[in-house]
């Protein structure tokens, strides 16, 4: 059985996860106020924290924690 009490620090590390996608979000609504051709374009470099904060990050802490 798992034990709820270790989702805690997955918790918080995905709370950082949305922090961190709003703002790229922030980031591409502006772009595409500007010009909406060249945010496409872009999309991927300014989403590229958030995914390797996804990729790595998260991704580890919640294997750790199901690890355990």
């Amino acid at each position: 059985m798992i034990d709820l009490t270790q989702y805690e620090e997955l918790t918080k590390v995905y709370k950082q996860a949305q922090k961190l996608e709003r703002e790229c979000e922030k980031q591409v609504n502006k772009a595409k106020r500007i010009n909406f051709e060249k945010a496409m374009q872009e999309y991927d470099r300014i989403y590229e924290p958030y995914t390797k904060f996804q990729d790595t990050i998260f991704a580890e802490t919640g294997f750790n924690i199901l690890l355990k």
